[in-house]
């Protein structure tokens, strides 16, 4: 799926935001080196919300996470063969379709 320059200035306006509102209400697992997931799923929480009152709302776009599925097969990108498909943490997207994959996302944890 291509995205016009306003979808991707929305995007990006809607993680800026969001990132902005998980440090301001979960700072504490950042702080103490929470695991990635359970700040990946903060961030998904917040983002939720951003996303229904965006233009991406609607048309069944979904946030997943660790979703692997192309249709009934593993979701693949040619630049990264794994055995097992590929797991982005989250995935705003038309669940299903490997084409209408609208955005990724991949959280790091920090090191102590």
């Amino acid at each position: 799926m291509t995205l016009s320059p306003a979808q991707i200035t929305e995007l990006k306006a809607m993680i800026n935001s969001t990132l902005q509102q998980l440090y301001n209400t979960d700072i504490s697992l950042i702080d103490r080196h929470a695991h990635e997931r359970s700040i990946a799923f903060r961030f998904g929480m917040y983002f939720a919300a951003s996303v229904r009152a965006s233009s991406f709302a609607g048309d069944n776009i979904t946030i997943d996470f660790d979703y692997n599925r192309n249709d009934n097969n593993v979701k693949h990108l040619e630049e990264f063969n794994r055995r097992h498909g590929v797991f982005p943490d989250l995935i705003l997207h038309h669940r299903g379709f490997n084409d209408v994959n609208i955005l990724v996302i991949e959280f790091k944890g920090g090191v102590e």
